[in-house]
């Protein structure tokens, strides 16, 4: 009996060691090297299996239901090289990868079955270098299906068009930039109204596009589709650049890195810059319009740990018509932390 028993014991035993070892778990975190920042929608593949993931929004991923053995994995992002790993796996293991920026190329085409993908498009550096911009609206010309016009002069909310829907100025259309709502619950113009010509273009980091009311999180602005901003979190060099058109139309931008450094606590990557803008058009119209265009950025972000990031952003904005010196135009936000 006593033999029976030991025996039943060590078959329960090796049972339970080889389950755990079918088990393991692979997890880690994808960063930026450029600025330190997590980088969210990473792809990680584990190379001759059919485990992949992608990272979530403070950059970490989780591969599971691994046997025990030797791997390769795989992290890959658009406009960044992609990195890999050998690994030999006997037990859970963490991984840690930094990725660096590198050129885009455009023969390159993933498709994907994740439908949630499908429903938005992406705006990103790319599209940015390959249009002019004049301002953060005129990114939104960049999704297809969408088009905006401007019979304002500057001084207005662009009127919004999404697959031949008219959402007014906001109206229909939500818009948020780093998560911050835009559109304006009550306004003389119209419920919803989004005027963010706040926002300087060069700080733009991408832009993503939700086709239609999917998801209920969007809220009541949502009916054709929505708008989500994100600012960089940090910037390669300085930068001053001056701009000239057609209409008497002048554009000067300064961009400044305040800081790129080591945290003094936790000893991971912390950023900051200020960006700076001056736009002065008389526009189209018969009778000189002299807009004033006044923006400031200023932004920073810094790694606490392996797990957690913090933000900080505020801006604000002026604008005014010479020629109609009752009209003005002001706006400051403020993002406190994510």
């Amino acid at each position: 009996m006593l033999t029976k028993a030991l025996l039943s014991l060590l078959i329960i035993l090796f049972s339970i060691t080889v389950i755990s070892a079918q088990n393991l778990i692979i997890s880690g975190a994808v960063m930026a090297s450029d600025g330190g920042y997590p980088i969210q929608g990473a792809t990680i593949n584990a190379i001759n299996t059919n485990k992949t993931t992608t990272t979530d929004a403070f950059g970490n991923f989780r591969l599971t239901g691994l046997s025990a053995g030797n791997y390769r994995i795989i992290v890959s992002f658009l406009g960044y090289k992609t990195a890999e790993k050998e690994i030999s796996i006997s037990e859970n293991q963490m991984l840690r990868f930094s990725l660096m920026p590198s050129a885009i190329n455009l023969t390159e085409v993933t498709v994907s079955p994740n439908k949630a993908i499908t429903q938005s498009e992406s705006v990103t550096g790319v599209d940015k270098l390959l249009r002019p911009v004049n301002s953060a609206q005129d990114l939104l010309q960049l999704v297809p299906g969408l088009f905006i016009a401007q019979h304002a002069g500057g001084g207005k909310a662009e009127q919004i068009f999404l697959r031949g829907f008219d959402s007014d100025h906001g109206t229909d259309f939500n818009i948020t930039v780093d998560g911050m709502p835009v559109n304006m619950v009550s306004h003389a113009h119209g419920q919803g109204y989004a005027d963010f010509h706040f926002v300087i273009p060069e700080t733009v980091d991408k832009l993503k596009v939700f086709k239609g009311p999917y998801t209920t999180r969007f809220g009541d602005f949502s009916t054709s589709g929505t708008g989500e901003f994100s600012t960089r979190n940090s910037i390669d060099k300085n930068e001053l650049k001056a701009e000239a058109g057609m209409f008497d139309t002048y554009r000067v931008l300064g961009m400044v890195k305040l800081l790129d450094s080591k945290h003094l606590l936790s000893k991971e990557k912390e950023n900051a810059y200020i960006a700076g803008e001056y736009v002065f058009t008389n526009a189209y119209f018969d009778r000189k319009q002299k807009f004033n265009r006044y923006n400031l950025f200023g932004k920073y972000s810094g790694m606490l740990n392996h797990g957690n990031y913090i933000t900080f952003s505020a801006s604000t904005f002026f604008g005014s018509v010479s020629d109609m010196p009752d009209i003005r135009l002001n706006n400051k936000h403020h993002q406190i932390f994510r």
